[in-house]
């Protein structure tokens, strides 16, 4: 491993540590709730590692047969994860990597949510020197790809979107279905959600479709208590499909990412280059963070990708990060929505972010290898 302690920040960015020979294909970072360590999810690999030195602390492997991530969440202590892959489902894991158990429907749950049209898939292809072109892609079942997953505050339970009707509620001591959350019996076209949160009091799920509404939904009752409406910026994607064809898996329909505040009050979605911050009590919104921009620096617009990716929050809720498409990293002052720091890494196809515990520190990761910087 190659580690380079920079010891006095730069200026301009911060970057105190940089650790290379990761895996290969990145698929998500979290710094851990004790602040010290970050977990790094690789092709098959979860990687814990020291802040400070990039040590190598220990890792948990999947089981064999378990494919590639493509959505996970790891719990803040770092002791459980929740892998979702297609080729085989979901799967919680302990840190030693074993399944402690797979969710799966039950046969008559399948067949109820398998009457939807596909939500997902896969779109690649390759053109061959004759002029000739070869479709490879793919449209997913429906409920057997996930797109978007959390856990609950009490690690029992995690809601998943899969880019259908419904975010699907699953126990995670049984592995059983506990709860669907969506709307039935409407005339409209079903909506596609696309992602999912838990508010750390645990009363509620948020969840995000294609049509840019957030929906608030008490997890015991299953009732909608909230409804707020963000615009969404659908760039045109340039390939001529079907109103129906389901959405890239990788990029979850263009939507941008949504998270609570700490305390549950706030609930935060970015849409194209701003970030929206709504009261969870009144609805209204009482903020916005502009910033971000919408062209990646390398790969120019990313067609069909979210403009941001990720949303995170201090413990106290004082300061949040934002990922962008544009490969830049922001922290906010919240309370004043001021941007207070921003850089932008050794671009990578896609970046992945995290704001330390205690709002000082940002972890970023990529195909170069990973940064930590001081926020300050």
């Amino acid at each position: 491993m190659n580690v380079s302690i920079l010891g006095a920040s730069t200026p301009s960015t911060g970057e105190l540590v940089r650790f290379e020979e990761l895996p290969v294909c990145v698929h998500g970072v979290q710094f851990l709730s004790r602040g010290d360590l970050v977990a790094l999810a690789g092709f098959t690999t979860v990687e814990f590692r020291s802040v400070w030195s990039g040590t190598k602390m220990h890792e948990l492997e999947v089981p064999k047969g378990v494919g590639p991530p493509q959505a996970l969440a790891i719990s803040p202590r770092g002791d459980r994860v929740l892998w979702a892959s297609y080729r085989s489902g979901v799967h919680l894991l302990d840190a030693r990597g074993r399944s402690l158990v797979g969710l799966a429907l039950s046969a008559d749950a399948e067949r109820y949510l398998s009457s939807e049209s596909p939500g997902l898939g896969s779109f690649l292809g390759v053109s061959y020197p004759d002029g000739s072109y070869e479709d490879w892609s793919e449209r997913y079942p429906p409920y057997q790809a996930v797109c978007d997953i959390a856990f609950s505050p009490t690690d029992d339970q995690c809601v998943a979107a899969y880019g259908q009707a419904y975010a699907l509620v699953w126990d995670l001591t049984t592995g059983h279905l506990r709860v669907l959350l969506g709307r039935e019996g409407s005339a409209e076209p079903p909506r596609r959600i696309y992602h999912v949160a838990w508010s750390p009091d645990g009363r509620y799920v948020m969840t995000r479709d294609d049509r840019g509404t957030m929906k608030l939904w008490d997890v015991e009752t299953r009732d909608e208590v909230l409804s707020v409406e963000a615009p969404h910026d659908p760039r045109p994607s340039g390939v001529d499909r079907p109103d129906d064809m389901p959405a890239a898996l990788s990029f979850a329909g263009g939507i941008g990412a949504i998270a609570f505040s700490p305390d549950s009050r706030h609930l935060v979605a970015g849409d194209g280059e701003v970030v929206r911050v709504w009261s969870v009590q009144t609805g209204r919104l009482v903020a916005t963070w502009v910033g971000h921009g919408a062209r990646h620096p390398l790969l120019g617009c990313y067609e069909g990708a979210p403009r941001i990716r990720r949303v995170r929050f201090s413990a106290s809720g004082e300061r949040a990060l934002t990922v962008g498409v544009d490969s830049a990293l922001r922290v906010w002052d919240v309370p004043s929505g001021r941007e207070i720091w921003s850089t932008v890494p050794d671009p990578c196809c896609i970046d992945h972010g995290d704001l330390s515990p205690d709002g000082t520190h940002v972890v970023w990761a990529g195909c170069p290898g990973v940064r930590i910087y001081e926020v300050g």
